[in-house]
C-alpha cells in the first residue's frame, strides 16, 4: 500500500514535462499548413490574373479582381490590391502584369502575385511571423 501511494502523481509530472513540447509541435504544424496554403493560393492567383490579362478582348473581370479572387479565403486580404512593379507596403496583395515574347513567337502574359501574410507566431532562426510569396504564372495571349 505504501508502495503505490508513491507512485500516484508520475504522470502528471511526464504531461508537465511534455506539454511545451506538444504545445510548439501544434503551432508549428499550423503554422506550417498555413503558409503552404497561403503559397498554393498565391499560385493560382498568378494564373488567374495572367488567365485574365491574356483573355482581354473577351475578359469581364481585371486581373486584380481575378487575384483576389483566388486569395478570398486568406487572412489579411481586403477588396483591393496594387497593380505596380515591385513590393507595395500599402496593400498585402501586389499584381504585376508584363506582356513577354514566347518561343514560339506568339506574345503571353505574364503575371506576378505577391501576398504579405498576417503575422503570426514568430519562430527563432527560422521564421520571423511575416512572410511575403511571390508567385509568377505566365499564359499565352488568346487571339480572337
Amino acid at each position: 500500500m505504501l508502495r503505490r501511494q508513491r507512485q500516484r502523481g508520475g504522470a502528471i509530472v511526464e504531461v508537465a514535462l511534455l506539454a511545451p513540447w506538444i504545445f510548439f509541435l501544434f503551432v508549428g504544424v499550423y503554422d506550417f499548413g498555413f503558409y503552404a496554403f497561403a503559397m498554393i493560393s498565391t499560385q493560382a492567383a498568378a494564373r488567374a490574373a495572367a488567365l485574365s490579362q491574356a483573355q482581354v478582348s473577351t475578359a469581364t473581370v481585371s486581373p486584380c479582381t481575378a487575384a483576389l479572387g483566388e486569395l478570398d479565403l486568406l487572412l489579411n486580404v481586403s477588396g483591393n490590391c496594387t497593380t505596380v512593379a515591385g513590393v507595395s507596403t500599402a496593400s498585402p496583395v501586389g499584381v504585376d502584369l508584363a506582356t513577354v515574347a514566347g518561343a514560339d513567337g506568339q506574345t503571353a502574359t505574364q503575371a506576378t502575385v505577391r501576398y504579405q501574410t498576417i503575422p503570426l507566431i514568430p519562430i527563432p532562426g527560422l521564421l520571423t511571423g511575416r512572410a511575403t510569396f511571390t508567385r509568377i504564372s505566365q499564359v499565352r495571349n488568346v487571339v480572337p
